[in-house]
């Protein structure tokens, strides 16, 4: 790169721990020291994007979203759209000088949605050459989470009715593979270390399997206790409905917040119409983007974040947190929320203790 003006396309894998984020990081250091260091090179211009495709993901390496930095309409599929003039000017304006793209976590950035990236960097570069002519580090390991709604990014083209087959292929032909080895997060546990890399490519043995076995725990044990507030895994939505509903129910219901979806229709309709509409809500959340009718939460019980409240400072789609207190600052709110947010406003307002009859507003 510091030697030459052709782009480098490459991919850089590894299993967890080997240090791939770390790598990032430093990398990008790397790069950013470069590039100041360079004449006439305007210290405000951005040289680097970093993006993945989640939010998480992008916190992680102090980066940004691949549908923000990209605008990727959400939810809308991968079908490109070009930029309308403000968003072609303004992202033309910050991406004048951009000479290389990171994108992590690359397993889940499917092929559709690479292509789109493509797509994107040549309307704003304003050429036809892959990628706009930057360079791309794409680091992740492909043994890991599987695009969604799309198809792995080496998938290849089978519908021979569409040109597009005849394309050069993005991920097959332009990009040279590189793997990290030596993994570092269990460098002090070398068994249990070979024990994940064999999982992760499916080769594990009995004696793995038996391992495994031992380190289960009976959730009517004693020990159990000490470990039911850790993040719990499983296969099946049912299985974690289960688990939350056993939870909430050896809780006090004094530390116990039930909140009703209110749904309500954009646009002037007529209050029959409206009344209709609303009628067909799904009690499905998965077809409700994942917004549930009722949202129970309490207090000192794990939870996670499903939108993104504030980036910068972590609060993104996916980050864990703790319910530490419920806070009701109006009498608005109390109208607002119902039954059990009255009950919590009137406990934390009033200095004498008295019984409380409540009654769902």
């Amino acid at each position: 790169m510091k030697t030459g003006a052709v782009p480098f396309h490459t991919f850089l894998s590894g299993g967890a721990g080997v240090g791939k984020s770390v790598l990032i990081k430093a990398v990008y250091q790397a790069l950013v020291k470069y590039f100041h260091h360079l004449r006439d090179q305007d210290p405000n211009t951005t040289n680097i994007l970093l993006c993945a495709p989640t939010s998480k993901a992008a916190h992680n390496i102090v980066g940004t979203t691949i549908h923000s930095a990209f605008c990727i309409p959400v939810s809308q599929g991968f079908h490109f759209k070009p930029l309308d003039m403000q968003q072609f000017n303004t992202m033309r304006s910050r991406f004048h000088d951009l000479k290389i793209v990171i994108i992590n976590e690359i397993s889940m950035v499917g092929r559709n949605m690479f292509n789109f990236i493509n797509l994107r960097l040549q309307e704003i570069m304003g050429t036809n050459i892959p990628f706009g002519g930057l360079s791309i580090l794409a680091v992740g390991d492909l043994f890991q989470l599987k695009p969604v709604f799309d198809s792995w990014i080496f998938s290849q083209f089978y519908n021979t009715t569409d040109l597009s087959c005849m394309a050069t292929h993005l991920w097959l032909d332009l990009f040279d593979f590189f793997e990290l080895q030596i993994v570092m997060r269990q460098k002090d546990d070398h068994a249990f270390a070979l024990l994940l890399e064999r999982l992760r490519e499916c080769n594990h043995t009995d004696d793995d399997r038996e391992m495994l076995r031992k380190q289960q725990i009976d959730c009517q044990s004693h020990e159990y206790n000490n470990l039911k507030d850790l993040p719990h895994l499983f296969c099946r939505k049912k299985d974690v409905f289960a688990h939350n509903t056993s939870i909430l129910s050896n809780m006090a219901e004094s530390n116990l917040v039930h909140i009703d979806a209110i749904d309500c229709i954009s646009g002037a309709l007529n209050k029959s119409l409206t009344q209709i509409i609303l009628s067909r809500i799904p009690k499905d959340a998965s077809k409700t983007m994942n917004l549930p009718q009722k949202l129970i939460l309490g207090l000192g019980l794990p939870s996670e974040i499903c939108l993104n409240v504030d980036t910068d400072d972590g609060i993104t789609n996916g980050a864990p947190c703790i319910v530490k207190k419920f806070d009701y600052k109006t009498l608005a709110d109390v109208a607002l929320y119902g039954y059990c947010f009255v009950r919590q406003w009137l406990l934390e307002n009033d200095d004498h203790n008295i019984d409380i009859c409540i009654k769902k507003v």
